[in-house]
């Protein structure tokens, strides 16, 4: 386990090898339940896309182009 994790992590869905879905759970392992926020920002917006986003643990789903207000609110840590 990381000695230092991100508190947000932005996350694009289509990569090659491991898709953002795969790194949302790689990236949860890695946190063995510490608090990271995974924030989806993807071309994929359909309403499965956005459940599946969900399903795959992302706090959040934001369909491209997301504007910079959307991105400052994603990355607000409470």
């Amino acid at each position: 386990m990381r000695d230092c994790l991100p508190q947000v992590a932005i996350l694009d869905i289509g990569l090659p090898d491991m898709d953002g879905y795969a790194l949302a759970g790689a990236i949860r392992a890695e946190a063995g339940g510490r608090a990271v926020r995974l924030v989806a920002l993807t071309g994929y917006g359909q309403k499965d896309d956005v459940e599946r986003a969900y399903a795959a643990s992302f706090d959040l789903h934001l369909t491209k182009p997301a504007s910079l207000e959307d991105l400052q609110a994603a990355t607000t840590v409470s």
